[in-house]
């Protein structure tokens, strides 16, 4: 599992692959989303249900390339951003 400290708001590969590894060996989605919750962050039902319609369509977990231009910066600089802009407003 990758660190806490990932400030991506995508599940990698590996994050979607044990989901449904997961699901795959009979866990429910409350116990799914329990997991998830303590371990990394707050999932949906949608969130797994969207992974398994996706490796029963595709046949992988891998993500697909995001459409348009990618981001200069990350959410947390973003965050910092809109910080520093109400800090000024003030």
């Amino acid at each position: 599992m990758n660190s806490l400290k990932d400030s991506c708001h995508y599940l990698s590969d590996e994050q979607r692959g044990h989901i449904y590894s997961l699901y795959e060996q009979g866990f429910s989605y409350y116990s799914i989303k329990n997991e998830f919750f303590s371990e990394l962050r707050k999932i949906y039902d949608s969130t797994i249900s969207g992974i398994i319609d996706k490796v029963r369509v595709t046949g992988s977990v891998a993500g697909r390339p995001k459409s348009g231009r990618p981001l200069i910066y990350n959410e947390r600089e973003d965050l910092a951003l809109v910080r520093a802009s109400f800090r000024g407003a003030h």
